[in-house]
C-alpha cells in the first residue's frame, strides 16, 4: 500500500469511521467507504497508480449540518 492509501486507511482507523469525504477546493466530490476499499482490494488494483477518484462514490448526496433527521433521510 502506498503513502496515499496508508494515509486514508490510518485516518479512518484513528477516527473510528468507515468513510472519508473527498473534497476538491472545499466542494464535496465523493465519499470513500470501507466497502469501496474492499472492492479495491478484491480487484487487485495497483495501489501505486490507482486514484481515490477511481474507487470513491462520486457526487454523494449531502445535507446541511443543521438539517433535521427527517429531512436528511428524505
Amino acid at each position: 500500500v502506498d503513502e496515499r492509501h496508508e494515509a486514508i486507511r490510518d485516518a479512518m482507523r484513528e477516527r473510528h469511521v468507515g468513510s472519508v469525504v473527498v473534497v476538491d477546493d472545499a466542494r464535496i466530490v465523493g465519499i470513500l467507504t470501507e466497502r469501496d476499499l474492499i472492492r479495491f482490494a478484491a480487484a487487485g488494483a495497483d495501489t501505486g497508480t490507482a486514484l481515490v477518484g477511481d474507487w470513491m462514490t462520486a457526487d454523494p448526496d449531502s445535507v446541511a449540518p443543521d438539517a433535521d433527521a427527517t429531512s436528511a433521510v428524505a
